[in-house]
């Protein structure tokens, strides 16, 4: 149960995924959420994640995170506020994380951070 999604580089594939880093979304994967985070990182300047891949995935985790915790901090409810710190972010290894999630799948993303393929997953098991 979730609204999970994967974010990886335009460039990952079924043959790098053991090469390649992504972002895992268990609670806030939906294509609003994740194109409004990605505008963000562009209107900020982000560093990308293809040219930089260590500093923009790290920003890009921190993006989602601070939106993910300022959210909860503000929720009416005492449980949401209580769990604000626990993000449900995972960052780590492509063929690691759950990308045929059965959810949102996995969004491609480039190196203005806009979503280029929208994808089940199923490709990269």
């Amino acid at each position: 149960m979730g609204n999970r999604c994967v974010i990886v580089d335009k460039n990952t594939t079924k043959e790098n995924v053991d090469k390649k880093i992504g972002i895992y979304l268990h609670w806030h994967g939906s294509e609003d959420i994740v194109k409004d985070i990605l505008a963000s990182a562009k209107d900020l300047g982000q560093r990308d994640v293809i040219s930089d891949p260590s500093y923009g995935w790290a920003r890009l985790c921190q993006r989602f995170a601070d939106m993910i915790t300022e959210e909860a901090l503000a929720s009416q409810y005492e449980t949401a506020r209580q769990h604000a710190y626990e993000t449900s972010i995972g960052i780590g290894i492509v063929k690691d994380l759950d990308c045929h999630n059965y959810d949102n799948g996995v969004y491609y993303i480039d190196e203005n951070f806009e979503v280029v393929k929208h994808t089940s997953g199923a490709e990269l098991e």
